[in-house]
């Protein structure tokens, strides 16, 4: 269960500001989510396979849980694997936490957690408060035994111009004072001016609460400027700022793939499919907007990044070294496109290689 698609959200009783400040419509279930859902799936298998289960539980994070469509999902595939007889899994207790600025959010997860029979804790966190990362530590305990094993999110990203959005990606904002289409990037999609705000937030965590031997961060996001080609040089625009954002500070490595389509959508398309409108005037603000922020292209994508065990990183060598791969357009679609099982065989094996290492 979840609210409807933005087109038709008008129709949907949504608290007000006013009323709920902590309310807002929850994200429904679109390609982005399911995406994350098949690519997981299909290689769940492989890092299940190549993990170490020295401890007696396996956690999962679910990070702007919205109805909680990715710890389900998750807890789902794991019981799969355990009624198949993966004895690696057998004696295992199965764990998931969701997150989510929106109470609404929260109950919704909970009501569906209960609706297919699976238990999923939930806390409210804000992703851009000071203390976010400290209060899931304190939530899930201190040490390395209490970190997670798999950190899953599909975040607000869509990079809003202020007169459609709040300052900040994660508030709520008064729709009398804003174009009526904007109602559909609040709470759920607005990933601030630059698309990128809880997404820097989510990497920069993921050190923190995630096991240093063999953690996954799965994340289904829209990115940036992506890489246009497999040259050297265009590696370098976004992944050496994703790699940043993970830094060095932590005794800990990882290593990485991110997936881009291969032909990305540039500003001027764009900004014609987020205006949702003819209106020259608001296709006109969103590309201006995007230009200021100078952002060029856009690409839905996919994520992963697995902290290294110590036998696979024999140099003691901290950071995150984040590869990438254009996925292949072919007549079933994209990345994101649903049941698109070429494009799901292509990162499949590409996954498992990162599983191994």
């Amino acid at each position: 269960m979840t609210d409807l698609h933005p087109t038709v959200l008008s129709v949907t009783s949504i608290p007000s500001t006013a009323d709920c400040p902590d309310e807002g419509a929850v994200m429904y279930i679109g390609p982005d989510s399911i995406a994350l859902v098949q690519h997981l799936h299909a290689s769940l298998l492989g890092y299940i396979n190549n993990s170490n289960f020295g401890r007696p539980e396996f956690r999962i994070l679910d990070v702007c849980c919205g109805s909680g469509v990715q710890a389900l999902a998750a807890l789902g595939m794991l019981d799969v694997l355990r009624k198949s007889g993966h004895t690696s899994l057998a004696a295992v207790d199965v764990e998931a936490v969701a997150l989510d600025v929106n109470q609404r959010a929260l109950r919704f997860t909970e009501f569906n957690a209960r609706l297919n029979r699976l238990k999923v804790a939930t806390m409210q966190s804000n992703l851009l408060a000071d203390d976010a990362v400290t209060s899931i530590e304190e939530m899930g305990g201190r040490g390395e035994s209490k970190k997670f094993d798999i950190l899953l999110s599909n975040p607000p990203f869509i990079p809003t111009p202020n007169l459609v959005s709040d300052d900040a990606a994660l508030s709520l904002r008064e729709t009398a004072s804003v174009p009526n289409n904007s109602q559909s990037y609040g709470l759920f999609s607005s990933g601030g001016v630059s698309g990128e705000d809880c997404l820097c937030a989510i990497i920069k965590m993921t050190p923190r609460v995630l096991r240093s031997d063999g953690g996954l961060m799965g994340i289904v996001s829209e990115f940036m400027n992506p890489p246009l080609s497999d040259s050297v040089e265009q590696k370098c625009v976004l992944l050496t700022k994703l790699e940043q954002w993970w830094g060095a500070d932590y005794d800990v490595a990882a290593s990485g793939v991110l997936f881009t389509n291969e032909y990305p959508l540039d500003s001027q398309v764009y900004s014609q499919r987020r205006a949702l409108t003819d209106d020259k005037s608001v296709i006109s603000l969103w590309l201006n907007h995007l230009e200021r922020n100078k952002i060029y292209h856009v690409s839905p994508g996919l994520l992963f990044v697995k902290l290294q065990s110590k036998v696979g990183n024999p140099n003691n060598a901290t950071g995150c070294s984040i590869n990438y791969r254009l996925v292949p357009k072919t007549n079933n679609g994209s990345v994101w496109t649903p049941h698109n099982f070429n494009a799901v065989e292509y990162t499949m094996k590409i996954l498992n290689d990162l599983y191994h290492s």
